[in-house]
């Protein structure tokens, strides 16, 4: 793979260097009217599938999937790699000075993979209120993401769960009702849910688990600033 990764880079720079952007007339190289364009869309086209081939390769070394899926069947949502940055960045850039307590260094791989699949699903959902990349976007999300939000608080939920819940709650997904509103519920599952898991005791996490817990000193600080935001979300 490292070497199909060096021939393409090789392959790719030929094409890309300034000779590329020039074209020699059909004359000159002997082809007649129509034969010269062919031969340029051919080139076009190999250029094209060389540079899709070495983004695939590239995904892979960096174990970077090309898409996001949430939900099943027809609620079904795809995001690619581009479409997430994008949203991750608007995000941070946009949002996040309001509520500031996620880490802005963390890629949107390790919020999925690292963290919890709810927090990396609920940075996308508010950066998605006013991204102009994919309209409509936001209320495709609605369905299959608030089945992700009632099968993470019943399925052992950690800190990160409740970060999530954090941003749910200041950005909620919007409803057609007052009454169909569900960010009050979701206030009160996040605060059983940060205490049952003793974010309001961050240093004695293994008094409430019951498996082995051992916290680094960031580990309790992203605790206590998870519990301090949670308060300052359920008042508001």
């Amino acid at each position: 793979m490292e070497k199909e990764m060096e021939y393409l880079r090789e392959r790719l720079a030929v094409y890309e260097g300034p000779q590329a952007t020039l074209k020699p007339p059909a004359e000159s190289n002997g082809f007649s009217n129509g034969a010269a364009p062919k031969v340029e869309d051919e080139a076009f086209l190999q250029t094209q599938h060389q540079q899709v081939a070495a983004t695939s390769l590239l995904d892979l070394r960096s174990g970077s999937p090309m898409f996001y899926p949430l939900g099943s069947g027809e609620s079904n949502v795809r995001l690619s790699l581009g479409e997430v940055t994008e949203l991750f960045t608007e995000y941070f850039q946009l949002y996040h000075p309001f509520l500031p307590f996620l880490d802005q260094v963390r890629s949107p791989d390790e919020y999925l993979s690292q963290d919890h699949k709810l927090l990396f699903w609920a940075i996308i959902s508010v950066a998605a209120r006013r991204y102009g990349g994919r309209p409509g976007l936001l209320k495709d999300l609605s369905k299959p993401l608030t089945d992700l939000i009632w099968d993470s608080i019943r399925n052992q939920p950690n800190h990160h769960v409740v970060k999530a819940l954090c941003l749910l709650c200041t950005w909620p997904i919007p409803a057609e009702r007052t009454v169909t509103d569900p960010t009050f519920i979701l206030c009160g599952a996040m605060m059983q849910t940060a205490m049952q898991i003793g974010l309001h005791q961050p240093t004695h996490a293994q008094d409430f688990a019951r498996t082995k817990v051992r916290l680094r000193q960031e580990d309790i600080n992203d605790r206590l600033r998870t519990w301090a935001v949670c308060n300052i979300v359920a008042q508001t």
